[in-house]
């Protein structure tokens, strides 16, 4: 009997230590890299501007931090882990992930997001820009595919099909068409400047003014630039609506 004891003790020992050699392993730093929403939009996450980092600690305390317009916010609490997920626990609120594939996935029913030790990418790459002749090869309609805020590249899919903005450029005016927030349609018109090959569109309205560059870039497609120069832009990406798929980023 003393010799059963002693090995269920020692197996218990052992199950014992592998567990903490799980959790082990599981810490470290997880970083916010992508996202994938339930429509099946992709976002890519560029480290600027926006993101989130799980410091998963040895000794089983943890630090979450979220990163909005370019401001750190953290907060600190535990986890724990149990086979392939993870639960972290902050502020009395737990989270839990899944371990998959070598990242830690976060599903909250409305996205997905999934962490991996790696860094985001510093840049997303950038397609240059070619010198336009004219303003009239600016001319016809455009529609958006993706855009660039906060150090988050998402495509058209977190608009919605239905929503897509569409740009109709032609006699110095560009029209935008567009779903608000409602999903009524409304349109807006820009008056339109062409210097130095590039496009500049300009909206006045009671809300003040807006102004965005156009530029054609290199594999055909169209990049308009908010707040251009500022540090804090805006890039929405456009194609013809004949083009088959959207060009690779």
């Amino acid at each position: 009997m003393r010799k059963i004891a002693a090995l269920l003790l020692t197996v218990y020992l052992f199950c014992a230590v592998c567990a903490a050699l799980a959790d082990a392993s599981l810490a470290g730093i997880w970083n916010l890299v992508r996202m994938r929403t339930a429509q099946g939009a992709d976002v890519t996450i560029t480290g600027s501007g926006s993101g989130a980092v799980f410091d998963l600690k040895e000794d089983g305390s943890a630090v979450v931090t979220a990163i909005q317009d370019g401001v750190s916010m953290s907060d600190s609490g535990s986890w724990t882990s149990d086979g392939d997920t993870v639960t972290v626990t902050v502020s009395g609120q737990s989270m839990v992930l899944a371990v998959r594939d070598g990242e830690l996935v976060r599903d909250t029913g409305s996205a997905s997001l999934f962490f991996s030790r790696e860094k985001p990418s510093a840049e997303i790459p950038r397609i240059p820009a070619v010198r336009a002749e004219s303003a009239e090869a600016f001319n016809g309609r455009w529609s958006m595919f993706r855009v660039l805020k906060d150090g988050m590249l998402a495509d058209q899919g977190i608009i919605g099909a239905d929503q897509v903005p569409v740009v109709d450029i032609g006699e110095g005016k560009l029209i935008e068409t567009a779903a608000d927030e409602n999903g009524q349609i409304v349109r807006y018109v820009y008056e339109c400047t062409f210097t130095d090959g590039k496009l500049t569109a300009v909206l006045t309205d009671g809300d003040g003014t807006l102004v965005i560059e156009y530029s054609l870039l290199e594999d055909g497609t169209l990049q308009g630039v908010i707040n251009a120069g500022t540090g804090n832009e805006i890039v929405m990406y456009y194609q013809r609506p004949d083009d088959a798929a959207a060009p690779a980023a």
